[in-house]
């Protein structure tokens, strides 16, 4: 969320293939936060997927409209990219 807040029209949402395609969990502990792979027992979903509720847990934060998150998953890239926006 800070991110978001701070950045604004300059944040663009991405993946690191094919690391997003692992299945794990994000897990924080005070200001640090570690990531539980395949194999230590838990019921886990894609990395892509845990980043992407992440976002979405701080865009319900911030009240971001869908115009801004048109911007975040699309506009800001085609704007970089010189492509028309949606």
């Amino acid at each position: 969320a800070c991110i978001l807040k701070n950045a604004g029209k300059r944040t663009m949402w991405g993946s690191d293939y094919p690391i997003c395609k692992h299945r794990g969990r994000a897990v924080s502990v005070a200001d640090r936060s570690n990531w539980l792979l395949d194999g230590e027992g838990l019921d886990r979903t894609t990395i892509a997927a845990e980043n992407l509720l992440a976002l979405k847990q701080a865009a319900l934060l911030l009240d971001l409209d869908a115009a801004q998150l048109d911007d975040i998953f699309y506009n800001n890239a085609a704007a970089l990219f010189h492509t028309d926006p949606l």
